[in-house]
């Protein structure tokens, strides 16, 4: 059975800030997009059956959309999105911008012919890396790892959990979720995004505690083998 691999990316960032950098990348298009070419290359190597769907609303370069458009099997690049140019380009919350991009490639999703077991998502310019197993994740399970430095900080911050149920925060770098919780999933997105976007609340918090708080049945594993790659600061790690 087919195995759904999203990507979320936006390879032509813009000057606009977020919430806590001056600036959305300290690389350059062509770097995002080598990154991200990568990250495809990745995914094809470490997870069998997989049709890949990356969503990019960048206005891109000719041979970049030529290259997408060649090497993943559904490309979703809505540049004439006034709203979606609006979360990714303007908006200071990032965690806007990726759930912009999700509800908008789930609405692709709901429409495929075809029978899927699993959808993964992954964000662009990540890789999967040898840590990687696929035994850990075929299965009918939500699977996630714990961010154990972004828990640790949630939780001292005790005026806040008045908000959630649980203080813990996941990696939203890379997860699975299985067809059976797909429904679920699709309301956690949805809800998170106009969380973040109606109430000023939720304006400076994480998505790895709003989204993944919404989440049920998440079995945890203590490396999902994939490299990260932070867009704002030079800092790379294998989670």
């Amino acid at each position: 059975m087919k195995n759904i691999v999203l990507i979320n990316s936006k390879i032509e960032t813009s000057p606009s800030r977020f919430t806590y950098a001056q600036k959305r990348s300290i690389y350059s298009s062509e770097e995002r997009f080598e990154q991200t070419k990568n990250t495809i290359l990745s995914i094809k190597k470490y997870i069998p059956n997989c049709h890949i769907i990356l969503i990019d609303n960048s206005v891109l370069e000719k041979y970049m959309h030529c290259y997408f458009e060649n090497e993943v099997d559904l490309f979703i690049n809505p540049i004439d999105d006034l709203v979606l140019n609006h979360d990714t380009n303007i908006n200071p919350t990032k965690a806007v911008g990726e759930l912009a991009h999700i509800k908008c490639a789930l609405e692709y999703i709901d429409n495929l012919d075809f029978e899927w077991g699993n959808l993964y998502k992954i964000c662009g310019r990540y890789i999967l890396n040898p840590s990687f197993n696929y035994q850990y994740f075929n299965n009918d399970k939500n699977i996630f790892r714990r961010n154990h430095a972004l828990t640790d900080f949630k939780q001292r911050e005790i005026n806040q959990k008045a908000l959630y149920d649980s203080m813990v925060c996941f990696f939203t770098s890379f997860y699975k979720i299985s067809r059976r919780n797909y429904d679920q999933f699709k309301s956690a997105i949805i809800n998170s995004y106009y969380l973040f976007k109606s109430d000023r609340r939720y304006a400076n918090e994480p998505i790895e505690l709003v989204l993944c708080n919404m989440i049920n049945d998440k079995v945890e594993v203590k490396a999902i083998g994939v490299t990260i790659n932070c867009a704002v600061e030079s800092w790379i790690e294998d989670i």
